[in-house]
């Protein structure tokens, strides 16, 4: 079993924090004695959810003491390449996925196979060919523009790829977000994830992503409740977002569109009507 990391998400469900660690902490519980964990040394929450784990277990990340650790990253917006220690021996990986986040799953599956009885050769091999996740940290570009399509729908997923973009463009890229938050979903999230934009990005677009059965307007307001910058506006209609994003922003900018990622539906009043970030802005990219 692995153990990545644990965000202040599905709390509608769950109720509070606590109990939606307890959720997790389940699994690593019922490992028999002689099965294998691995946990993120890099998660604050990973030793909590661990504590009355009796599996054997592994720790990957960039502590030093890491069974599998993460060293000397780099990365741009064609790929990121990084170091794995493991047992005194270093290997060099390679994979087409962007960001230390990346990275830093990359590291986990290079650690579940090697204790799997993979090769590192082997697992080196698979992470260097594994293609583009469709909708998480996705790049597009005509040359011109970057565009980034992402299922960040949370705050700390959304912090997550505006600081990866932050790190990786040049210092005259303009950085321009397109978000919304989903309707009858947990609504502390919204105020939090309008102030990260706003703090990360050079421009924001604020819009909808999924309403269901609220109002739209409403959940924008709630959305704008915490941002203290004026570098934002407000296009309701998710395509018109995300088209004057691309359209009207200036040439050599990053465009993040985040929160629908691989989805292909847009939900309004219970209604599900096709809808693709993707689709749209390689429309809107390429026209």
């Amino acid at each position: 079993a692995l153990f990545t990391n644990l965000t202040a998400e599905h709390l509608d469900f769950h109720q509070n924090f606590e109990k939606y660690l307890e959720a997790k902490k389940l699994l690593f519980d019922s490992l028999a004695e002689g099965s294998l964990a691995l946990y993120n040394a890099d998660e604050l929450h990973g030793v909590d959810v661990m504590k009355d784990c009796t599996a054997i277990t592994y720790r990957y990340g960039s502590v030093a003491d890491a069974d599998f650790r993460i060293e000397n990253i780099n990365y741009n917006l064609d790929g990121t390449s990084f170091i794995i220690s493991h047992k005194g021996n270093n290997y060099n990986i390679e994979t087409m996925l962007v960001g230390d986040f990346n990275a830093n799953n990359a590291c986990a599956a290079f650690a579940v196979s090697v204790l799997s009885g993979i090769t590192p050769g082997e697992a080196q091999k698979g992470i260097k060919i594994t293609p583009q996740v469709p909708g998480r940290f996705e790049v597009f570009n005509n040359g011109s523009r970057k565009i980034i399509i992402d299922y960040s729908h949370t705050p700390d997923g959304l912090e997550k790829a505006l600081i990866a973009i932050q790190n990786l463009k040049s210092e005259e890229q303009i950085v321009y977000t397109v978000f919304g938050c989903g309707g009858n979903r947990d609504k502390q999230k919204r105020p939090l994830m309008g102030k990260i934009a706003t703090e990360l990005s050079d421009k924001v677009i604020i819009t909808s992503d999924n309403p269901r059965d609220e109002d739209p307007f409403s959940i924008i307001e709630e959305i704008k409740s915490s941002i203290e910058k004026e570098n934002y506006k407000v296009i309701e209609n998710r395509e018109d977002a995300i088209k004057d994003a691309i359209v009207n922003g200036k040439k050599n900018s990053v465009v993040l569109i985040a929160g629908k990622g691989h989805e292909d539906y847009q939900e309004i009043n219970g209604v599900r009507s096709p809808f693709s970030d993707r689709e749209v802005a390689k429309k809107y990219l390429h026209n």
